[in-house]
């Protein structure tokens, strides 16, 4: 049977080597694929990952020639928009046929070894990904060492354009010299670019770097998990001319081994600071986005991190359990902001306010300023012997410098909005020798 091959400027989307590896097995397929079914015959929302599956669905029944290449182009196109765009009925009902064959196949017991041997003909690995980690869709080690001996310190797999985006510290001719024996040129997009360091403000993958245009390589694209009528209430706000914020720090569930970024939810989503605090678009927001939460007590998003980016707090965070660090008015304040660097300052006090929020931590500086317009979401830090604690998230400032209690607004959208145990969570490490988190962020 002829192996069907995609060419890169196809409209249809390539599968990730691990789901193609994982095509055969039969019962988790079959299991999805029954699930789709009842959400293809609702009104249920289809989410991101719901969409995907479908879109894998639909190109698999294609590639078993139940339709032609045209009508699963429209389809995957309409499945590759963001979830605000509503799956219609009428979509609905044009799936539906493609789900129904693939289940009419995996449900005769005397087709599986067949059906699983025709999947493995027509998905074999492209040349491109059998340089990649085919469990984590990265980079291999092999290649990785490579990369990184030829100057390489920043490595990210493309499937739609089949290429490795590279980012180096050394010439292209130097690097492309390095690496000629090893990989194709046409597999590789090299930026020649410095390595970025704590306060750079160019760059995203560490604490106290901007965070620009609310979005970040390092975070994953977190506004297509918003509700449709969330989507509607955000679009009715305006947020030109807002400054970027900084990341304020990155935190692991151990459990799940899944990574997150913390800001203020202003930064993630700079419509918030055009909404009424007592307003019914607010309680919509607040009620609807499991990941933060934006009040006149607190400003804070939680929000996943992409795999295999790498990132780090560059400095020592002290363990959770050693957050509730009594610390004194009048005790030292670091912040490490994408605007101002590196700023000391003094506790003004302990629980504060201003005009339009409560609750706060206020800093005043001891020299300068302690903050500007762009360090919004930074780390408020005090410094003790377990290493440094991380107090509030700056939020505004008016006269002193204001900040959300960390732990506090942390706990409330862990336990309370997403139930889940915060004891679960501990600051990500930065180890000296991977230049980056110490837990591996792969699987």
């Amino acid at each position: 049977m002829e192996t069907l091959s995609i060419p890169c400027d196809s409209t249809l989307n390539y599968l990730y080597p691990k789901d193609k590896l994982t095509i055969t097995g039969t019962e988790k397929i079959l299991e999805d694929l029954t699930v789709l079914k009842v959400l293809l015959n609702s009104t249920f929302y289809a989410t991101k990952i719901d969409r995907v599956k479908l879109r894998n669905a639909v190109q698999l029944a294609t590639y078993l020639n139940f339709s032609n290449i045209d009508d699963c182009k429209s389809l995957v196109e309409e499945l590759s928009k963001p979830p605000k765009f509503h799956l219609t009925k009428a979509h609905r009902d044009k799936i539906i046929p493609y789900v129904d064959y693939l289940l009419q196949h995996l449900r005769k017991d005397t087709s599986v070894d067949e059906l699983g041997t025709l999947f493995k003909q027509k998905l074999e690995l492209t040349p491109f990904e059998n340089f990649t980690d085919l469990q984590s869709c990265g980079v291999n080690d092999d290649l990785r060492k490579v990369l990184r001996e030829a100057g390489a310190w920043r490595i990210a797999p493309d499937y739609k354009t089949q290429q490795f985006l590279v980012w180096g510290n050394v010439s292209s001719a130097t690097f492309f010299e390095n690496i000629k024996d090893v990989i194709s040129p046409s597999f590789i997009n090299y930026s020649e670019k410095k390595r970025t360091v704590l306060d750079r403000r160019d760059d995203c993958w560490h604490s106290g770097c901007s965070l620009k245009d609310s979005f970040s390589e390092v975070v994953i694209d977190y506004r297509e998990l918003l509700a449709p009528k969330v989507q509607e209430v955000i679009e009715k706000y305006s947020v030109e001319n807002v400054a970027a914020g900084t990341i304020g720090m990155f935190i692991t569930n151990k459990k799940r081994n899944k990574h997150y970024l913390i800001t203020s939810a202003h930064v993630a989503f700079p419509e918030l600071s055009s909404m009424a605090l007592d307003g019914e678009d607010l309680k919509l927001f607040n009620e609807s986005v499991p990941y933060a939460h934006y009040s006149k007590t607190m400003d804070i998003a939680v929000i996943p991190c992409n795999k295999n980016i790498p990132h780090d707090n560059g400095i020592r965070i002290a363990p959770l359990s050693d957050w509730n660090y009594l610390v004194d008015e009048g005790a030292q304040i670091y912040k490490m902001g994408g605007r101002s660097g590196l700023t000391v300052g003094i506790l003004n006090k302990k629980n504060d306010e201003n005009e339009n929020y409560k609750n706060c931590i206020s800093v005043q500086p001891t020299k300068g300023s302690f903050t500007e317009k762009g360090d919004s979401g930074s780390i408020y830090y005090c410094n003790t012997i377990t290493g440094f604690v991380p107090l509030g998230i700056h939020r505004i400032t008016d006269g002193v410098s204001f900040a959300c209690p960390l732990l506090e607004s942390l706990r409330y959208v862990v336990e309370d909005k997403q139930r889940r145990s915060i004891d679960d969570y501990e600051p990500c490490m930065w180890h000296q020798q991977l230049g980056c988190c110490t837990y591996r962020h792969t699987k």
